[in-house]
């Protein structure tokens, strides 16, 4: 829908302007034009909820914990290297 948008509007990707979703689809590799995407790791923060969940219902009161899981930045034909910086911090 966003590609479909933004041709409306005259913006070809990647030529004009680089597109990044956030949650990556099945679909992002196979679009019209391949989504860069950030994996979340849904599997992992299922298994953090899960734990403070059960947590919960055996009637602890954990403060809620700062997890910090890895979600990699899967580069595709949507965003080229003329927009990705040479070093990502």
């Amino acid at each position: 829908m966003t590609l479909a948008i933004l041709r409306e509007m005259g913006l070809r990707v990647p030529e004009d302007i680089a597109l990044v979703s956030l949650d990556e689809s099945e679909a992002a590799p196979y679009q019209e034009v391949p989504l860069t995407a950030v994996r979340s790791p849904k599997f992992e923060l299922g298994v953090h909820a899960v734990e403070m969940l059960l947590r919960l219902i055996s009637g602890e009161r954990p403060q809620p914990p700062e997890v910090v899981l890895p979600m990699p930045l899967m580069i595709r034909r949507s965003s080229p290297p003329k927009f990705i910086q040479e070093e990502l911090p």
